[in-house]
């Protein structure tokens, strides 16, 4: 049974191109794979051009294979094809070892990165929750504001957040002369006939920075500084192996997710100002008894005073 250590990761060269390899002293390319027995990968390399491997019995053209050292003291590249179809299973478990040890390194290489700027990271995440009309103030003024809101009220404006921005519009009676001219045309009122009270339809606007109903900023910056956390916390050499492939994905996406809570605690300030909150008294698919809840809305109902925030 082959068994390599763990500290095989450390020791593995990633080869950044053929002339590296090739370069070596103690490289060679015609190697005889009847006269020779390998002892451990070295190396591994992918390249954006083909390479020919060097046992002599080959030379086949190939994208991406292992720096092996040889039982005579020699290096020489094999193939991932070529090195299963000489050395069988023996090379198997080479690549298939050297494969998870690489995924490993590449894991903790961005773990690494991230808790280099960590600290910094913190830092902005406490910067916009804390900060006037941040995160905290978001927080209460979006409870304020769900307690406020009827049912049905609340649906529609989900369903705006899902639209991101979206225009709304107020049904103006008509009355006069532009009635009798609406009539005469044939144009059809709110009910879809041609007589009765008609309408006109006139905009009133968009509702900005109603995605915040869709993710709320102050759970995503709550999150993003639990997670960070949580690899800080992370020893990347004792900590299980299936913990590793979670901190790095948190790691690899910290830098984007913060510029989400970013963007989030903005759009947040865009949807709380007085004309906006005035523009909800228009949202559609509202029921007639909600208007008036929607009407006596104003930021200063709704809006707390300054927060003390919350740790993280």
């Amino acid at each position: 049974m082959i068994v390599l250590h763990p500290g095989l990761i450390d020791d593995l060269v990633e080869f950044p191109d053929y002339e590296s390899i090739a370069s070596r002293p103690l490289f060679s390319f015609d190697v005889d794979p009847a006269k020779t027995q390998l002892v451990k990968p070295i190396g591994v390399y992918r390249f954006r051009e083909k390479v020919s491997c060097g046992l002599k019995s080959c030379h086949q053209q190939h994208f991406r294979g292992l720096v092996v050292l040889t039982r005579d003291g020699g290096e020489v590249n094999i193939g991932h094809l070529c090195g299963k179809k000489h050395f069988g299973e023996e090379f198997g478990v080479y690549a298939n070892m050297v494969q998870r040890f690489m995924k490993r390194k590449s894991h903790i290489e961005v773990i690494r990165q991230l808790k280099a700027v960590a600290g910094r990271h913190l830092g902005r995440i406490q910067e916009l929750r804390s900060q006037e009309r941040g995160g905290e103030w978001l927080v209460h003024t979006m409870r304020n504001l769900r307690e406020r809101l009827p049912g049905d009220a609340m649906q529609a404006l989900h369903d705006a957040a899902r639209r991101g921005e979206v225009e709304v519009f107020e049904d103006v009676l008509v009355e006069g002369e532009e009635a009798d001219l609406q009539r005469e045309f044939g144009m059809r009122n709110a009910w879809g006939g041609r007589s009765g009270p008609t309408f006109r339809r006139e905009s009133r606007g968009r509702i900005v920075g109603a995605r915040i109903w869709a993710k709320e900023p102050g759970s995503a910056l709550w999150s993003l500084a639990v997670d960070i956390r949580s690899v800080l916390e992370l020893d990347v050499i004792a900590c299980p192996r299936k913990s590793l492939p979670r901190a790095a994905d948190i790691a690899a996406q910290a830098e984007s997710r913060l510029a989400e809570c970013e963007a989030l605690v903005e759009a947040g300030r865009r949807f709380f100002t007085e004309e906006n909150i005035r523009r909800l008294r228009f949202l559609p698919r509202v029921f007639q008894s909600s208007r008036p809840a929607l009407e006596s809305l104003s930021l200063t109902l709704i809006a707390p005073r300054a927060q003390k925030p919350r740790a993280a």
